[in-house]
């Protein structure tokens, strides 16, 4: 059976179409135009996770989109559909759907489909040396199930927020899934780069330190290296999960690379 479609939502103004957005999501999402914010309430309660964005076309008055938006974030749909855009000029639709569409919600780090293109680029490039990285939180279905998901969430806006404060622009990062973050190294030279890696795993680790309402909060790291552990993203992705699982088995709290200590 063929999975259903995401969908975006339009506040339609009189004048306006949706071709930017078309042209963007064409193929992997449905556009459904509405002029009447009731119209919206009821097609979030019928298509549910569905719902990947509401956005207000170019012909909505800016007052009037602000003022509806506001609505809904006080109903509470805000927490279930948390992308909500605003676009009152095609250009900045435009902008807003591209950052939307590549972006994770909760994080603000790239989601995992638009990281996985950036890797593969420049996976491409020749030559090129680069090492992937796999972050986890230590426990954190522990976490999350004792305290609740607005805890959990928390604790990954605010650990997602320290990584990008201390990546360097030669790393990529991400969101996988859960409580998974994917880290990207480029434009490393040798294998002598392999110190910089070590530095920067036991940075991450460092910055994964974290207590939250005097829970302590960890992370666990685990790395593959291009070309030498492997040449695609898949490899690079399965054998960096292997070092992550043995950073788990070790205690937890701490990386592995896996050219080093898995072959």
């Amino acid at each position: 059976m063929e999975r259903s479609k995401d969908k975006i939502i339009v506040l339609k103004g009189k004048d306006s179409g949706t071709d930017a957005m078309l042209k963007i999501y064409q193929g992997c999402t449905e556009i459904i135009e509405v002029y009447e914010e009731e119209e919206i309430c009821s097609l979030l309660r019928e298509y549910g996770g569905q719902i990947k964005m509401i956005v207000a076309d170019a012909g909505r008055a800016e007052q009037e989109t602000g003022k509806f938006l506001e609505r809904l974030r006080e109903s509470g749909y805000r927490e279930d559909y948390p992308v909500i855009g605003v676009a009152v000029e095609e250009s900045n639709l435009i902008r807003v759907l591209k950052n939307e569409a590549d972006t994770d919600p909760l994080t603000k780090l790239y989601n995992r489909r638009a990281f996985k293109r950036l890797v593969q680029k420049e996976l491409e490039k020749e030559p090129v040396k680069a090492a992937f990285g796999i972050v986890d939180i230590d426990d954190f279905k522990v976490l999350n199930d004792k305290f609740g998901h607005k805890f959990g969430d928390e604790i990954l806006f605010q650990l997602s927020k320290q990584l990008r404060e201390c990546l360097g622009k030669d790393v990529l990062a991400g969101r996988f899934g859960g409580d998974e973050f994917v880290l990207f190294w480029t434009n490393l030279e040798s294998r002598q780069d392999e110190r910089v890696i070590m530095e920067e795993a036991e940075h991450i680790c460092g910055v994964m330190r974290q207590e939250f309402m005097g829970i302590r909060i960890t992370g666990s790291l685990g790395i593959a290296c291009f070309p030498y552990d492997g040449e695609t993203y898949d490899e690079l992705f399965r054998l960096a999960d292997k070092a992550l699982y043995l950073a788990k088995d070790r205690g937890k709290d701490r990386f592995v690379i896996y050219g080093r200590e898995l072959v």
